[in-house]
């Protein structure tokens, strides 16, 4: 539930929801500016409510206590008493951390298998699919968790986020092999850390381990004159998994933006600027090559 909920055609993801309550949270001299995108929760403000660092002890300790005996206890629970229906017992991902005014600052739940980026007719049943597991997720998470009795949907994605439609055969195809060993390249424009998240593998970025991204993996085989950055460079199924996040795409978006000043400048084709030329530039805007 976020700002952008994600979902792929094939493994789509990400329909994250913040939520409040329905009156403002009251201002002491701790609180602290919400950053997060997405929007917080709050719990109410009657006699359940929970103010500060008071509501975040008891939410965290009844989380990690259920976590402890079920990873995703709220909505298995919902499901076994009738409140979600049995397909939607995928649901789970990042809970947000709790804010010492009580507000729950990111919930990121919801995910749609079977939707096409490509085809506006199953991205609108996505929106209507999404939307209703979210209002159904809000309830749950009212019955269930403790101090979000009178909790309320504050902001949501205003569409969906895809994750996977299109990707180009590239030059030098990113492999599972390279972002799961610390692949190497020689036209490498950049690094990336060992974080795949999508098609049911999560690795997150804890380790200090980091592949380096191929100039290669951008250059479409068979097209001139065309670089391709984001979530459209070429890569296997899990090595999208890592290139498709957003950190990623910097890399390769400023990886092309270089190339292609390079290639106007020395007047090539994109895919033929002079690497030690491009690599030079990228270092000199501070990017981390290897």
């Amino acid at each position: 539930m976020s700002e952008n909920p994600e979902f792929n055609s094939n493994n789509t993801s990400n329909n994250e929801t913040p939520m409040f309550n329905n009156e403002e949270p009251k201002k002491s001299n701790d609180d602290s500016n919400q950053s997060s995108n997405e929007g917080p929760m709050e719990g109410g403000k009657g006699k359940k409510a929970r103010k500060g660092n008071e509501w975040t002890r008891l939410v965290t300790k009844t989380y990690k206590k259920n976590k402890r005996s079920n990873k995703n206890y709220t909505f298995k629970q919902a499901i076994k008493d009738g409140l979600l229906p049995p397909e939607l017992a995928t649901l789970g991902g990042t809970w947000g951390a709790v804010h010492d005014s009580g507000e729950l600052t990111y919930l990121n739940l919801v995910h749609l298998d079977g939707i096409d980026g490509t085809d506006p007719d199953s991205l609108t049943a996505g929106e209507i699919a999404g939307r209703r597991q979210v209002r159904q997720i809000i309830e749950a998470i009212r019955r269930y968790v403790p101090g979000c009795e009178e909790s309320r949907l504050r902001n949501l994605g205003s569409t969906l986020g895809v994750r996977d439609t299109r990707k180009i055969v590239s030059r030098s195809d990113v492999t599972e092999a390279q972002v799961r060993g610390q692949g190497r390249v020689e036209d490498s424009i950049g690094i990336f850390p060992e974080f795949i998240d999508g098609y049911g593998v999560l690795i997150l970025p804890t380790t200090g381990r980091y592949f380096e991204v191929p100039f290669g993996s951008m250059i479409p085989k068979g097209i001139d004159g065309l670089l391709v950055a984001g979530r459209a460079t070429g890569g296997d199924r899990i090595a999208h998994a890592a290139t498709r996040n957003m950190a990623c795409c910097v890399v390769t978006g400023q990886g092309a933006g270089v190339a292609a000043a390079l290639a106007v400048k020395q007047g090539v084709e994109p895919a033929e600027v002079s690497l030690s030329d491009l690599q030079r530039e990228l270092e000199r805007q501070d990017v981390r090559l290897h």
